[in-house]
């Protein structure tokens, strides 16, 4: 009959060995992922799409260009309304990967655009009555 300790020895050399399989299989896929800058470049050109700007954001002081607060309507400040939206997977996907970048929460990040927009807006009409 065998002990214990036998068994323990059997499971923990198949653990290592299906660690170092898996580890060896992502290596081999991190592999064949990978393409020269190359390529890349070239797969950007010939496909015709757009250069990925996301490459270029970074975390720093948010936000990053000053704006007037729009007009706003009276109301109460210790209450909160919630905003449901519904959004297209691959916007969802932008905003998420935007913000973490970034370093600011996706609601923050929404509602400073909004007053953004809205007093943007607003200074059209104005300027334009």
């Amino acid at each position: 009959m065998r002990s214990r300790r036998d068994i323990k020895a059997e499971k923990t050399v198949s653990l290592e060995e299906m660690e170092d399989a898996f580890i060896s299989s992502a290596k081999a896929d991190r592999a064949e992922g990978l393409q020269s800058p190359e390529k890349l470049r070239h797969k950007e050109e010939s496909s015709g799409s757009p250069e990925d700007l996301h490459r270029y954001v970074y975390r720093t002081e948010w936000p990053i260009l000053p704006f007037e607060e729009p007009s706003l309507a009276e109301g109460r400040n210790d209450l909160d309304k919630g905003f449901l939206m519904r959004l297209k997977e691959d916007i969802w996907l932008s905003v998420e990967r935007h913000c973490k970048a970034l370093g600011v929460g996706k609601s923050e990040w929404v509602r400073h655009a909004m007053l953004k927009q809205m007093a943007e807006e607003q200074k059209w009409f104005k300027e334009n009555k």
